[in-house]
């Protein structure tokens, strides 16, 4: 089902499913110079693109400045999505998964993730008058593109 940008909010649909993706960064990335870092994080965005064309919506995005380094007790990234479905997390898993053919890697060896699926807490949403549009950063990103 299509989604239609209303300004500061989005067109109301049925009731949608979540996914917060979590990602934690292995070994390999945190010793992968800048410029595999730059390429790693091409990849990354290339398959949230996927993402978006398999129906997904991203919502919000978050770097976790209280893990540090690989195997950090909480994630050092995480994604919020709106999914049409949670059976299309087999397909969202391979997009991640597979080899990056375009970057010549393999995601899987930078980061681990974690899925979880659920639906919004609908009441709360429409007591405070959310969910609404993020503020967009003005400021410079880690990996400029």
């Amino acid at each position: 089902m299509p989604v239609e940008d209303k300004g500061d909010r989005v067109e109301v649909r049925e009731w949608e499913w979540r996914m917060i993706v979590s990602g934690t960064f292995l070994t390999p990335w945190m010793e992968a110079d800048p410029e595999q870092q730059r390429l790693v994080f091409a990849a990354w965005i290339e398959v949230h693109r996927s993402w978006q064309g398999d129906g997904c919506r991203l919502i919000a995005t978050m770097d976790n400045l209280t893990a540090v380094g690989p195997a950090a007790l909480n994630p050092n990234f995480s994604t919020i999505w709106e999914i049409p479905s949670p059976n299309i997390l087999h397909v969202l898993w391979a997009h991640f998964w597979n080899h990056q053919a375009k970057y010549d890697l393999k995601l899987a060896s930078y980061f681990s993730l974690t899925f979880t699926i659920g639906k919004p807490i609908v009441s709360m949403e429409r007591a405070l008058g959310g969910p609404l549009a993020a503020t967009t950063p003005s400021g410079p990103g880690s990996f400029e593109l």
